[in-house]
């Protein structure tokens, strides 16, 4: 069975694509030294890290019950993704 992404893979390719410009032209622009750069990206990479963790945690339940729904939860997000 073939799996359908076309607007998935799309959107998730111009997330990525905006995200690689930015890092890009941060890089570029910064007023401060590697040295600060590096010590300030790490900081953010790891409360973005946090974020992610503690989401995930919170939406586990969720999961958890529409799993035992036989809903899949996957081609559900999928569908959100769609609508924003």
């Amino acid at each position: 069975m073939a799996i359908d992404t076309n607007g998935y893979s799309k959107k998730t390719f111009a997330f990525v694509a905006g995200a690689l410009l930015a890092t890009g032209a941060t890089l570029l622009l910064t007023p401060q030294s590697g040295q600060e750069l590096r010590v300030m990206l790490k900081r953010q990479a790891k409360k973005a890290q946090k974020t992610v963790l503690k989401n995930a945690k919170v939406l586990q339940p969720l999961i958890d019950v529409l799993g035992t729904l036989g809903v899949q939860p996957f081609p559900l997000v999928k569908k959100l993704w769609k609508l924003a």
